[in-house]
């Protein structure tokens, strides 16, 4: 009879199950990630386009009367302050040309250019015989004052009515500005005919003389900024958008005015503390000369 096999040490016993410990128990080891029930793409993807030709993409170029007009606005104004902006196509891109001021409601943190005070502006316009100006009026702009430059909910609400305004007129171009104390400058290039936009195209822009500006900027928000206090009413509108605000801010802004009681008790439980706040109504230390040639996000 032959000899009967052994099975090999260890046969038929169930294998250790996962996640395993090395011998010393300090870390688990690496396993497999379990496989996804579906595709998607990874957390940190975002769409990019590319041209196949020579194509190259729309560039938008600030004029240095815009440029200084905007500049000064900003940094005048301790509030938002908000702007329409004449702008038109050379070559293969757009040109923003000069900057006009209507009037407007503005808090710390919001700007409504009321219809009354565009359709001033329209009527001022007329007046002089100004038709091609009128024409032109396709860019809307304003400021976050110390803020970063995103767009905020009530932002694309007001891109969108502008949008619907423009494609009713048979225009085929749009352009939103959004800048703030820091010199950073979120422009968006909407392409109607295309139904395209491009956020941050290459930007093109002269150093402006801006002092040149201050007068006129300081004159247009005396005379049509028409400044309103944050309340607890206003929060129903934009109280999602000022959630998280630095504490040194809400203070700034209750020392200055601009905020009531109620709306900062009503806001300081969800701030924090930073030690170089981004909402201050002063200007950064050390200033900033212009918007500089910002191109980050730029499509190739």
């Amino acid at each position: 009879m032959a000899p009967k096999k052994e099975g090999r040490r260890g046969a038929g016993m169930p294998r250790a199950t996962v996640p395993a410990y090395n011998p010393l128990g300090l870390y688990p080891l690496w396993t497999p990630p379990k496989p996804a029930e579906q595709f998607g793409r990874p957390a940190s993807a975002s769409l990019t386009i590319e041209s196949l030709d020579d194509r190259r993409w729309p560039s938008v170029r600030l004029s240095p009367q815009a440029h200084g007009k905007m500049w000064a606005l900003i940094q005048t104004c301790n509030i938002e302050v908000g702007w329409l902006s004449t702008c038109y196509k050379l070559g293969d891109g757009f040109v923003i040309d000069d900057v006009f001021v209507p009037q407007q409601r503005c808090t710390a943190a919001t700007t409504v250019i009321t219809r009354e005070g565009e359709a001033e502006l329209l009527d001022t316009l007329m007046s002089e015989r100004k038709y091609d100006t009128i024409n032109s009026l396709g860019c809307w702009g304003h400021s976050h004052v110390n803020f970063d430059v995103f767009a905020s909910g009530q932002d694309e609400a007001q891109t969108q009515e502008y949008l619907e305004k423009r494609r009713g007129q048979k225009h085929n171009h749009f352009i939103r500005v959004i800048a703030n104390k820091r010199g950073d400058f979120f422009c968006s290039l909407y392409l109607l005919d295309s139904e395209l936009v491009l956020h941050n195209p290459l930007l093109e822009v002269a150093k402006p003389d801006a002092e040149v500006y201050v007068a006129w900027a300081q004159e247009q928000i005396d005379r049509k900024v028409r400044r309103e206090i944050i309340t607890t009413v206003t929060l129903g509108a934009i109280g999602s958008e000022l959630g998280g605000l630095d504490l040194h801010t809400l203070d700034d802004w209750l020392d200055s005015g601009l905020l009531d009681m109620a709306a900062y008790k009503r806001l300081k439980p969800k701030a924090f503390v930073s030690v170089n706040p981004l909402g201050s109504s002063e200007p950064p230390m050390g200033g900033i000369e212009d918007f500089g040639d910002i191109n980050r996000g730029d499509v190739q």
